[in-house]
């Protein structure tokens, strides 16, 4: 069954459990990705549920069409009952202390661009959201992008979004610096492999820049102060590797790497170990400690 089918195949099937007005919802994220989701009812906001890993757990056999279909409904059920509609939503979160914001590709999301307030950073641009806090389940946080129609129906103004929004990403996230070793040490994993990569981590001097939540973490390049806290700390400049728009990779330029291969690195992790979705460039950026900033 492909992916247009089994789409297909779940609506169907939640219609006929719930006799609910269903409908298939297309969203584009990052980097231009189009997912698929399923909606139910008609008030102003709406849960999407999104189709991608039910589809995965349906072709590993791990879940039925009807299984998924209950799955979807207990969601649903979850949040039936909020009350707000969607102006009330933004009168409750569309306050200076929940701007919040994304460092996404520019190039890669021209159309995006076009539609919300947002500012240019190298070949990166800074995107604002309003942080509704985490849902009941604590899965993921629940945030509204701020497109320039909500923009008018908030009483926050354009010139101040980036100041507050890397104010607050601190205050909600807290940006931490990690030598890999840490990060390993701390992994839930067999104490032999967690031995081996350390060992590998001793050999390769590189440093995790992200956020406590490990949510939107490549926001910490823009913090200029934080780059310079790391600079003194290493006595050297050196390079970012955009892992991806949760985290950033630190390495000192006295490393022995190839400027160019290591672009070829960071195109080739990209394509086969991140996702679409969660690609921020293609290329390490280089700060120098003399100058103050980040250079492309």
């Amino acid at each position: 069954m492909n992916y247009k089918v089994f789409q297909k195949s779940v609506l169907e099937e939640v219609k006929r459990r719930t006799g609910e007005d269903v409908r298939l919802c297309e969203t584009t994220k990052n980097n231009s990705v189009v997912r698929v989701g399923i909606i139910m009812g008609e008030k102003e906001i709406l849960p999407i549920i999104y189709l991608e890993e039910f589809f995965y757990k349906y072709q590993q056999k791990i879940c039925s069409i009807e299984t998924i279909a209950k799955e979807i409904i207990k969601v649903y059920n979850e949040h039936r009952d909020v009350p707000f509609s969607g102006k009330k939503i933004l009168e409750k979160v569309g306050r200076e202390e929940n701007v919040i914001c994304k460092l996404i590709h520019t190039d890669s999301n021209v159309q995006l661009l076009q539609r919300v307030p947002h500012k240019t950073f190298l070949d990166l641009s800074v995107i604002y959201y309003l942080d509704g806090g985490e849902l009941k389940d604590k899965s993921e946080r629940m945030t509204i992008l701020i497109t320039n129609d909500i923009l008018k129906m908030i009483p926050l103004r354009e010139e101040k979004l980036y100041e507050l929004a890397l104010k607050n990403m601190e205050i909600k996230f807290e940006y931490k610096f990690y030598n890999m070793i840490e990060i390993f040490e701390e992994m839930p994993i067999d104490e032999e492999e967690k031995r081996r990569l350390i060992k590998s981590c001793e050999e390769e001097i590189m440093y995790v820049l992200t956020n406590k939540e490990k949510f939107w973490g490549a926001t910490a390049i823009l913090r200029i102060e934080i780059l310079e806290e790391i600079g003194k700390k290493l006595k050297q400049n050196f390079y970012i590797i955009p892992s991806s728009i949760d985290e950033v990779l630190i390495v000192p330029s006295y490393a022995d790497i190839d400027r160019e291969m290591m672009d070829i690195m960071i195109q080739e992790v990209n394509e086969t170990q991140v996702s679409k979705e969660e690609r921020l460039s293609d290329h390490a950026y280089y700060y120098s400690i003399e100058e103050g900033k980040i250079f492309l």
